[in-house]
């Protein structure tokens, strides 16, 4: 499994337009203006999500636009701000880069030794970085994509959930309830592994922080004891994914 580490410019600037109320530094306001004036249409449309749409375009160069949002797109691309952006994303991406390659290792080795997880050796998986101002975390997994963009919160905090968004991707094809595989997604990176790379920690707390979506803590609680028998396996015949089968198969019983 190789991972790669880019920025597309175009979802930088569309997904950067697309947060609302978030300022990356002081210019921005003045750029966000600019935009306005030139065309207001198209600035509208651009504060959307209009990221999604260039997703195919980070890698497969699939989507085609009209002359006037191309155009609109380049003018964009070519102002002092977005060229500040750019540069301060850039060196993000190089502290995402070198905390990843550090933790690379003991990653794979959670993956496969601990979870049980086949690596699929000729697997590419894009990581599309954004500014870190702008919190952004999403496997987009029909192209084997993540967005990511987050300030680090503790330590070794984007090698986790990076790790938790390949998850998602490596589980695609789950065919049980998406919310208990999210659950013991959580469960494996958002604590397991923070706990294991960091060599301290608790589950569901970094300091005085609840960890992972508050929707999922009940899920998460009612699997723990199940799941900390999972870890402690002997052999990993049993992978998280068949884990997560048997845990959606006895939950269903449950609620009959």
């Amino acid at each position: 499994m190789k991972i790669q580490f880019k920025i597309n410019k175009e979802y930088l600037l569309t997904h950067s337009l697309g947060q609302i109320g978030i300022t990356p530094f002081p210019e921005w306001v003045n750029f966000l203006n600019k935009l306005w004036k030139k065309n207001e249409e198209l600035s509208c449309l651009l504060q959307g999500r209009p990221h999604l749409i260039f997703i195919n375009n980070a890698t497969k160069k699939t989507y085609k636009f009209n002359a006037n949002f191309n155009n609109f797109i380049k003018y964009a691309l070519k102002t002092k701000e977005y060229n500040k952006l750019y540069l301060q994303t850039e060196k993000y991406l190089n502290f995402i880069k070198n905390q990843w390659y550090k933790n690379e290792t003991a990653v794979y080795n959670f993956l496969e030794q601990t979870l049980g997880l086949k690596l699929p050796p000729a697997k590419k998986i894009n990581i599309l970085i954004t500014h870190p101002s702008f919190k952004n975390g999403f496997a987009y997994t029909q192209h084997d994509s993540i967005g990511w963009g987050h300030k680090e919160e503790w330590k070794n905090y984007s090698t986790v959930y990076i790790t938790h968004e390949i998850l998602h991707i490596l589980t695609k094809k789950f065919n049980g309830d998406q919310e208990i595989m999210h659950a013991i997604i959580e469960l494996a990176c958002d604590n397991e592994l923070r706990i294991q790379l960091n060599k301290r920690g608790v589950y569901f707390k970094e300091g005085n922080q609840k960890i992972g979506h508050p929707s999922l803590y009940k899920i998460e609680r009612k699997i723990l004891p199940a799941w900390k028998k999972f870890l402690y396996q002997k052999d990993n015949k049993v992978s998280v994914i068949s884990f997560s089968l048997k845990q959606d198969k006895k939950l269903k019983k449950l609620k009959q």
